[in-house]
């Protein structure tokens, strides 16, 4: 099975897969010198996409039903340039997290694997403005994705008045069920 890491260790399970698209827009794709690799869509996958692209709207009007955020309290201190690093070289090493959805002018949505792709970064201080989290939360929440766009996902770290508190909001099509358990 493939994993949120890829496939396992000498597996090709591209090569049994069958093709995602007509040759043709296959060759569309990949004249972007930048895509590594075209894949179908898991089952799941071709299901979040069709519905965040139809009817993904929250409850409150705003983001998408698939938009999962993951919340780290950090304490001490932290370097937001070492951390933003180690989190671009975790996105480098997994072909999901580097991978956007093409569902424009092809027979139907595909995985594109991007060659790199940075996480998009921003950076919140919010010492003394407590009362500010909750809306820089439902900000970072609410802002749609582009799934055409890789890395679905973006982080921003916000510094507190007690440490720090690294969000993570990525689209639930680049995480598996298995992986948000505990």
């Amino acid at each position: 099975t493939c994993t949120l890491g890829g496939p396992a260790a000498g597996a090709t399970p591209a090569a049994a897969l069958p093709a995602p698209l007509p040759e043709a827009e296959l060759a569309a794709l990949f004249a972007d010198p930048e895509v590594e690799e075209v894949l179908p869509l898991t089952p799941l996958q071709d299901g979040l996409v069709v519905h965040s692209l139809t009817a993904g709207q929250g409850s409150d009007g705003h983001g998408d039903v698939y938009t999962v955020r993951i919340g780290l309290d950090l304490g001490g201190d932290v370097d937001a340039g070492r951390l933003r690093s180690a989190l671009d070289s975790v996105v480098s090493r997994h072909p999901v997290l580097r991978s956007g959805v093409a569902h424009e002018e092809v027979g139907r949505p595909v995985l594109v694997v991007r060659r790199r792709a940075a996480v998009p970064w921003r950076e919140h201080d919010l010492r003394g403005r407590a009362d500010e989290v909750d809306a820089v939360l439902r900000a970072e929440t609410g802002e749609p994705f582009d799934l055409m766009s890789a890395p679905l996902l973006r982080a921003a770290l916000l510094r507190l008045d007690d440490g720090y508190r690294l969000v993570v909001t990525c689209h639930r099509c680049v995480l598996r069920s298995q992986t948000m358990s505990t």
